[in-house]
């Protein structure tokens, strides 16, 4: 009997999509790096770690990226993290990022991500520390959004080719973090898919 995906506890896989990932990003004549979407993110160093990321300081800034997703299992939820740092050394000072998402199959006019999360990623806080990596509360998109055949076509042999748009946003921050704020990527997590056969049976919880 050959092994499929029902027949194994699967634990869940992380996609990460660096904020070098995201499209708009263009050299300017003093060269940097800005995006064209909204607010003019500026990618720079954060901090002086010698790091760089999307310098978003104004509430609207966004940026768009793309990926091609990996084979995930529909039956199970998408987990959705913003990855950011600040320069900030208040540890009261909050910040809000929203995340939107939509797909291109092959041939499809380009579109911007306006498909909400099912769950919006929560407000996060400064850790009071400048130049800290951090991780917003987990947003998600719901399990069984997508059909099935999400990869394929109804035949089930021909593949769907296909992009994943993301948007994400500096929604807000608190009026006293008036320092810089970086966005880093995004961190997605999913449960694979890898054979025929319906998918894993087992419940994949995120940890």
């Amino acid at each position: 009997m050959p092994i499929r995906d029902r027949n194994i506890d699967r634990l869940r896989e992380f996609l990460y999509i660096p904020e070098t990932a995201f499209s708009g990003i263009i050299g300017l004549t003093t060269g940097t790096d800005a995006s064209v979407h909204t607010g003019v993110a500026v990618r720079q160093e954060v901090n002086t770690t010698g790091d760089a990321g999307l310098l978003m300081d104004t509430a609207a800034d966004l940026v768009i990226g793309r990926v091609h997703m990996p084979f995930f299992d529909p039956n199970f939820d998408i987990g959705v993290r913003v990855h950011w740092s600040t320069e900030s050394l208040t540890a009261a000072d909050t910040i809000t990022w929203l995340v939107t998402y939509d797909r291109n199959a092959e041939n499809d006019t380009i579109i911007v991500p306006a498909t909400a999360l099912d769950t919006v990623i929560a407000q996060d806080t400064a850790t009071g520390t400048a130049g800290q990596d951090q991780f917003t509360a987990r947003g998600k998109i719901n399990a069984k959004k997508f059909a099935p055949t999400i990869w394929s076509s109804d035949d089930g042999v021909t593949p769907v080719l296909q992009m994943w748009r993301w948007m994400v946003e500096l929604d807000a921050f608190a009026a006293g973090l008036t320092e810089d704020k970086f966005f880093l990527g995004l961190l997605l997590d999913f449960v694979p898919r890898y054979t025929k056969g319906g998918g894993a049976k087992r419940r994949a919880d995120y940890l």
